[in-house]
């Protein structure tokens, strides 16, 4: 399966994309384009199956030594805030974008400093909802615009 791109930012679907400078949790080596979430008040990077994501990462991780040492911007995963993923499998296939994924709910998958919307993980596990497509059905491992699901949203 190739993942080619990082998330990115979408579209704001109303008012202004919301960017928060946070501070970083020790020993952060996340790169620009990974979800991350607040843990204990410090910006952390999202592990397997991420419960909570606060948004995206605007830059990459400082891997300091201690906590609050650098802050980071942050798009939030607001209500209004689609990103830009690839679609694919966590079994290592490929994945094509289909009619059937519109309005359709995910997981997501990190692989190589990467995340991806993952067709694998369905009902409990979903993190995201597809919303429409950017590269056109029927694209290997395409592009598709996702908002995150309120219950997975660690802001308004």
């Amino acid at each position: 399966m190739a993942i080619n791109y990082r998330a990115q930012s979408g579209r704001i679907l109303a008012g202004r994309p919301q960017i928060e400078h946070l501070p970083e949790a020790q020993l952060q080596t996340f790169l620009e384009g990974e979800l991350v979430y607040m843990n204990s008040g410090y910006l952390t990077v999202c592990g397997a199956d991420p419960a909570l994501i606060l948004g995206l990462s605007l830059e990459d991780g400082h891997n300091d030594a201690a906590d609050g040492s650098h802050s980071d911007d942050v798009l939030l995963a607001s209500v209004n805030q689609e990103f830009i993923m690839q679609i694919g499998h966590s079994g290592g296939g490929d994945a094509t974008n289909a009619v059937t994924d519109l309005m359709a709910a995910y997981g997501v998958t990190l692989t190589s400093n990467k995340w991806y919307v993952d067709k694998n993980k369905t009902g409990g596990d979903a993190r995201v909802k597809v919303t429409r497509f950017l590269d056109p059905v029927g694209t290997t491992n395409g592009r598709v615009y996702v908002k995150v699901l309120a219950a997975n949203r660690q802001v308004e």
